[in-house]
C-alpha cells in the first residue's frame, strides 16, 4: 500500500517503506513519510509543524519563527496558540505540548484512537490491528464521502477543525473556528482591499516556502478565476490547466484557455485518454484513502492525467479553489424556519442516507455537537459547509491526492484571517450564485478577466446528455423513486463509461473486479 506523505503518532515506531521516525519528549514516536515536510522547533521537541505553513501578514514573522518564539515562554496557553496561527495559511498540523491543532479547515486531516493518531485511516487500522471497512460510496450519487466525526469503526474518529486533541490525556478541547473581527485593524469599508493585501503576501510567502512548478487548476467559474487574478496581482509565475472530467460544462471546456491566453500564461487541457486507464490505479487510490471520498480525482488518477504536468519527475504544486464558499450559505436548504440544521431536510436532498448507517449516525452526532458547542460569528449552515463539506469531504480528497508522487496540492484560501474577512462582508455581496465580492476582487486585481463570461452565464449546448440529466435531477428526486433513480443513473454512467471514459478492455476487467 502507498502511504505517501502520511504520518502516525503512537508509542511504537511504524515500520514502512520510505518512513522515518522522531522520538518526542512525551514518549510518543512520530513516524512519517520522507516526502512529508516536518519542522521540529529549535527550542525543544514539544513544538512541531507537520506539512506546510506560511504567513499571510507581512508585519509578522514566519510560522517557524513564531513557533520558536512562543516556546520560549514558561507556559503556553491555548489563547497564545490561537493568536499565533490566526494569520497562518497552508496545509498543516501543529503539535504543541501534546496538543494537536489542525489548520483552518483541516486540510491535513487527523484520525485518532486511544492509542494513536494518524493522517491516514488505513495506517491507523494497520497499527490497531483493525480490519478495514470501506464506506459504500458511489460517485455522483449522494454525499459520496464519510461526513463528520464517526468512521466505520467505533474506536476511530475524525478530528474536526473546531477540536483540539490532547493525545497523552486522551482529551478533546473545543475551539472557535473564526477569531474575533478586530474593527481597529480592519475597516468594514475596506475589507476587500485588506483581503487582497494579505492574500498577496500569502502567495509570495507560499512561493518562497514550497519548491516546484506552480500550476493553477482553472475552470470557467468564479473561484479559480479569482485566484488567478490574485496570482496576477502578486506577480507570481504560474501555468494553467483544466481537467477533462465527467459531465463537463461547455464553459469549463472553452473559457479556461481564453483566460490563460489573455494573461499570456501557458495552458494545457488534460484530456482523458481511454487507453491509459488503469483499474489497478483505482484500487490503489481507494486503498490509500480508504474510500472516504469518491470524486473526480479517483478517475483523474486512474487516467494518469496529472502525470502530464510533471515532466522528468520534477516537483509540481497544484493550486485549487475549494474553500471560497464556506461563508456564503450554500446549504441554506438544510435549515428549518429557525435557521437550525434539520436532519430531515438533509435526508430529503440525499435520500440514500437511509441506507448509509455510518454517514447517518455521524451526521446525527454532528448536529448534537454543534448545538452543544456554539460557533461565534458563524451560523449552522456555514459551519456545516466548513466542517462537513470542507473539513470532511475536501479534506479526504486532499489526503487522497497525496498518493501522487512529486505533486503537492494546496488550497491558498485556507487561512482563518481570509475566512474572517470574507465572513464580515455584507450578505448581498456574497450571494452563492452571484459572488459579487469575487468579481470585485477580480476587478481590483486583474480587470481584463472580468471581460469573459462565467460558466453559469455561458451558453450551453442542448444535447441528449443534458436532457437526460435534467430529467434525472428534476423528476427522479423523490425517496420512493430512489431505486429507479439509482438504476437509471447507473445505466447512464455505464453507457457513458463504454463510450467515453474507459478503454473497453480495462472497463470490462474493472467491472468484473479483476486485475489489469
Amino acid at each position: 500500500m502507498i502511504n505517501r506523505r502520511q504520518f502516525i503518532l503512537a508509542k511504537k515506531r511504524y515500520y514502512s517503506k520510505d518512513f522515518s521516525s522522531l522520538q518526542l519528549k512525551d514518549g510518543y514516536i512520530l513516524s512519517f513519510h520522507k516526502q512529508l515536510n516536518i519542522y521540529q522547533s529549535n527550542q525543544n521537541n514539544q513544538g512541531i509543524i507537520i506539512g506546510f505553513a506560511w504567513q499571510t501578514d507581512p508585519t509578522r514573522c514566519s510560522p517557524i519563527e513564531e513557533l520558536d518564539q512562543l516556546l520560549l515562554k514558561t507556559k503556553v496557553t491555548l489563547e497564545d496558540v490561537y493568536q499565533m496561527e490566526r494569520t497562518w495559511c497552508g496545509r498543516y498540523v501543529l503539535i504543541i505540548e501534546s496538543n494537536i491543532y489542525l489548520d483552518a479547515t483541516g486540510m491535513l486531516g487527523i484520525f485518532y484512537s486511544n492509542n494513536a493518531l494518524s493522517s491516514s485511516y488505513s495506517i491507523l487500522c494497520d497499527v490497531l490491528g483493525i480490519k478495514k471497512k470501506y464506506p459504500d460510496k458511489s460517485f455522483g450519487i449522494g454525499l459520496g464521502f464519510q461526513p463528520g466525526i464517526f468512521t466505520m469503526h467505533k474506536k476511530i474518529r475524525r478530528l474536526l477543525p473546531s477540536q483540539i486533541y490532547n493525545y497523552t490525556e486522551k482529551k478533546l478541547l473545543y475551539r472557535q473556528l473564526l477569531p474575533e473581527f478586530d474593527s481597529c485593524l480592519y475597516s468594514k469599508n475596506q475589507i476587500l482591499d485588506t483581503f487582497i493585501y494579505y492574500f498577496k503576501c500569502s502567495l509570495q510567502n507560499m512561493r518562497a516556502t514550497i519548491d516546484g512548478e506552480l500550476w493553477l487548476s482553472l475552470t470557467g467559474g468564479h473561484d479559480s478565476r479569482t485566484l488567478m487574478a490574485l496570482l496576477e496581482y502578486a506577480e507570481i509565475p504560474y501555468k494553467c490547466f483544466t481537467l477533462d472530467v465527467t459531465n463537463m460544462s461547455d464553459g469549463d471546456k472553452v473559457l479556461p484557455q481564453m483566460l490563460a491566453e489573455s494573461t499570456g500564461k501557458p495552458f494545457i487541457f488534460l484530456k482523458r485518454n481511454p487507453w491509459k486507464f488503469s483499474a489497478h490505479k483505482i484500487k490503489e487510490y481507494i486503498s490509500h484513502s480508504n474510500g472516504f471520498a469518491k470524486d473526480q480525482d479517483v478517475l483523474s488518477y486512474a487516467f494518469r492525467q496529472y502525470a502530464k504536468l510533471s515532466k522528468n519527475n520534477h516537483n509540481i504544486v497544484i493550486l485549487r479553489s475549494g474553500i471560497w464558499g464556506i461563508v456564503m450559505k450554500y446549504f441554506r436548504q438544510f435549515c428549518d424556519s429557525e435557521g437550525k440544521l434539520d436532519i430531515y431536510k438533509i435526508k430529503k436532498s440525499y435520500p440514500q442516507l437511509i441506507n448509509d448507517g455510518y454517514a447517518m449516525q455521524s451526521l446525527m452526532h454532528y448536529l448534537k455537537y454543534i448545538e452543544k458547542h456554539e460557533a461565534l460569528h458563524l451560523d449552522p449552515v456555514d459551519r456545516y459547509h466548513w466542517e462537513i463539506r470542507v473539513g470532511s469531504w475536501l479534506s479526504s480528497i486532499e489526503q487522497s491526492c497525496d498518493i501522487m508522487d512529486n505533486t503537492t496540492f494546496l488550497q491558498p484560501c485556507n487561512s482563518r484571517i481570509f475566512l474572517t474577512l470574507l465572513a464580515e462582508l455584507a450578505k448581498q455581496e456574497k450571494e452563492p450564485w452571484k459572488k459579487y465580492h469575487e468579481e470585485k476582487i477580480i476587478q481590483k486585481c486583474c480587470p481584463k478577466l472580468n471581460y469573459f463570461a462565467f460558466d453559469d452565464n455561458y451558453p450551453h449546448k442542448l444535447s441528449l446528455k443534458n436532457i437526460i440529466l435534467n430529467i434525472y435531477y428534476t423528476f427522479l428526486s423523490k425517496r420512493y423513486l430512489y431505486g429507479i433513480k439509482n438504476t437509471l443513473y447507473n445505466a447512464y454512467c455505464t453507457l457513458q463509461s463504454i463510450q467515453r471514459l474507459y478503454g473497453f478492455k480495462d472497463w470490462l476487467k474493472y467491472k468484473f473486479k479483476t486485475n489489469k
